[in-house]
């Protein structure tokens, strides 16, 4: 359908698919920690937890696999990352999506972070991605000046065929046991 804008090429997607229009309070999911928060955009509300260092103008942004959520690999791991993150300087902001599994909204919506945390006057962030969230950080971070890290972790690798276009931004791929 020519109105969709799925159907756009990735190279004409509009500023205002990322631009973050209000940043609202949101709920933490019981048993977790940092401060809720809502990316308010064009295309829909992300959610998303921040752990905030005092005074810190380095960020990274942690997203998950295909079904969402905030956890990362194992049960709590990016919420434990990010705190000692936190301890050392370091602001983390895990992002759910707004519709797990579909590859160009969850990279908009990691856009649309990285567009917060530049507006917040963030120096070029790392994004972190698990398993789909792997092709997630390359295709979002390919060719974007404000990231200068992608990590993948044990990545999946349908969607990341950009990912000779990360550069100059560095790439670090962690395989997992069984790759």
């Amino acid at each position: 359908m020519a109105g969709d804008p799925n159907s756009r090429p990735r190279e004409i997607v509009d500023e205002f698919d990322t631009k973050v229009l209000e940043v609202l309070a949101g709920q933490v999911p019981e048993g977790e920690v940092g401060d809720g928060l809502v990316l308010r955009t064009g295309r829909g509300d992300i959610p998303g937890i921040l752990h905030k260092a005092p005074g810190s103008n380095q960020g990274v942004i942690w997203v998950y696999g295909a079904r969402g959520g905030f956890g990362g690999p194992g049960p709590g791991t990016y919420s434990r990352l990010a705190e000692q993150f936190r301890s050392e300087g370091i602001t983390s902001l895990r992002l759910d999506y707004r519709q797990p599994g579909d590859l160009l909204e969850c990279v908009l919506d990691l856009a649309a972070g990285v567009v917060y945390f530049k507006d917040q006057g963030f120096d070029p962030v790392v994004v972190v991605g698990h398993s789909f969230g792997g092709a997630v950080v390359i295709d979002a971070g390919a060719g974007n000046s404000h990231v200068k890290g992608v990590v993948c972790l044990s990545s999946q690798p349908y969607g990341a065929d950009r990912v000779g276009q990360v550069s100059p931004s560095s790439l670090l791929v962690v395989p997992g046991k069984s790759d």
